[in-house]
């Protein structure tokens, strides 16, 4: 058993060497959880994003058709605010990407949601470390939490802390897509990119 053979290597090291590889399996493991706590933080937080901007969305339109894109492609990472990302992604994936299907919903099941915002956190991670060569995987859960999901106070806060941005928006948004597995990722890079455009 796997208890068994802990055992065993433990035997065969020198007591020294059994004692300091104890100590770096607790560093290991007490870093694991609080990375693993930052993260329950972090995904709290893009809950309440996500109930919001399902409070604005028309009723009627969510449970016909918007509850599918949402659910696909209805991330909270783009140029605006969390909620306004989630309607606008949801809104244009529907547009570009209608389903067939043709049946209403009466909820939508938190574990379903659970996943798009898990997949929105790997997104927002990605393109953080992809704006920044320099920042740890801890670094961008760290500025998103701070910073409440908001992208550009968390870029603000990385260059307040000496990091130099070294990658593209588009690259940064091309990595989002690709790291929370974006339907149509080359789509979703251009609509971000067209959008910030305008914005300028």
């Amino acid at each position: 058993t796997e208890k068994g053979s802990r055992k065993r290597r433990a035997k065969e090291m020198p007591s020294g060497a059994s004692a300091e590889y104890t100590e770096s399996r607790k560093e290991v493991t007490a870093t694991f959880r609080y990375m693993q706590t930052l993260k329950l933080l972090l995904l709290d937080k893009i809950h309440a994003h996500y109930l919001e901007a399902l409070a604005r969305l028309p009723g009627d339109v969510l449970r016909k058709c918007h509850h599918s894109s949402l659910l696909r492609a209805g991330y909270c990472y783009g140029p605006m605010d969390p909620v306004s990302n989630i309607i606008l992604n949801t809104i244009w994936y529907a547009t570009t990407c209608p389903t067939q299907s043709d049946f209403e919903v009466a909820m939508i099941c938190t574990k379903a949601l659970r996943r798009i915002e898990c997949c929105s956190l790997y997104g927002l991670v990605a393109f953080l470390r992809a704006l920044f060569n320099t920042l740890t995987e801890h670094d961008a859960v760290w500025y998103l939490l701070v910073s409440n999901i908001d992208a550009a106070s968390a870029i603000a806060m990385a260059e307040q802390h000496g990091h130099v941005m070294s990658g593209a928006c588009q690259e940064a948004y091309s990595s989002a897509a690709l790291n929370s597995w974006h339907p149509d990722t080359k789509a979703l890079s251009k609509l971000t990119m067209s959008l910030l455009q305008m914005e300028l």
